[in-house]
């Protein structure tokens, strides 16, 4: 028990530290698709806003898939609210990863977050 006391606080730091990473990645891939779709810092904040509380809410769902299929949702959600026209296959393009993968996280993230 005593090990035990002594190493949950060491892995509860290491899910933190990965989360942190995590968003960081997604903010980087998230400013790129922004920029190449060329719409407006609204879309990229939101989307940023999104990706934060997805990776809190659903980290265990979606922690451990890529940060460009992350974010790639993140700006297509943040689109969607919004009303920016946006194809999801272009965003898809932007972030090189494939519209259905992206749709499905999409889905989630727009069914058990609040945004």
């Amino acid at each position: 028990l005593r090990n035990l006391r002594k190493v949950i606080p060491d892995l509860l730091r290491t899910d933190e530290s990965q989360s942190s990473d995590g968003i960081s990645n997604i903010q980087a891939f998230i400013q790129s698709i922004v920029q190449q779709l060329q719409v407006g810092i609204s879309v990229e904040n939101l989307a940023v806003e999104i990706a934060q509380g997805a990776m809190a809410d659903l980290y265990k769902e979606i922690g451990g898939k890529r940060p460009s299929t992350i974010a790639a949702a993140c700006v297509y959600l943040a689109g969607k609210q919004l009303n920016v026209e946006m194809d999801a296959e272009d965003i898809g393009a932007c972030a090189a990863v494939s519209k259905g993968r992206m749709m499905t996280i999409a889905s989630s993230i727009e069914a058990k977050s609040q945004f």
